[in-house]
């Protein structure tokens, strides 16, 4: 196997990470129709990336191999009201692979890449959000020790 680079993502990584996103966002649609997305979404989701490298309570690391973008991921600091505990919490927004590159421990790589940067913010428990229809996000968090703490329900007015 070849050698996997993860490294803090930068402007010129956009676009390729709205590419990424938007593939699987397109791949978790086919699971369940209430991620599609819309045709300007990945334009938005640009802007959104472009934001989040500058702000300081948000990492986002890209995963690189031969050259070539295969993954990303979105963490974010996150402090929650001094009433509940843990107040610093981190959480995982976004974690994309390229749908050829699932394999090889990318995924992996990506989160042991942030865990710097949350120990860095006093960070001791990250939350994810997974979707439930995604078997595979599912064994991936469940592998590393990862266990059900709340469920989001969607209701339709």
């Amino acid at each position: 196997m070849t050698f996997l680079e993860v490294r803090p993502a930068v402007l010129a990584d956009v676009e390729k990470l709205s590419a990424i996103w938007q593939e699987h966002m397109n791949d978790l649609a086919k699971l369940d129709r209430r991620f599609r997305i819309s045709e300007d979404a990945p334009a938005h989701y640009q802007k959104d990336l472009q934001t989040w490298l500058g702000r300081e309570d948000a990492r986002v690391l890209v995963a690189e191999r031969e050259g070539r973008l295969i993954g990303f991921v979105v963490g974010w600091h996150v402090r929650r009201p001094p009433v509940q505990t843990p107040e610093n919490m981190g959480l995982i927004s976004d974690l994309c692979v390229d749908g050829h590159a699932r394999q090889g421990g990318v995924g992996s790589a990506l989160l042991d890449g942030l865990r710097g940067w949350f120990k860095d913010h006093q960070i001791e428990v990250i939350e994810a959000m997974v979707p439930q229809s995604h078997p595979i996000a599912q064994a991936f968090w469940r592998a590393l020790g990862a266990t059900d703490y709340l469920h989001v329900v969607r209701y339709r007015l």
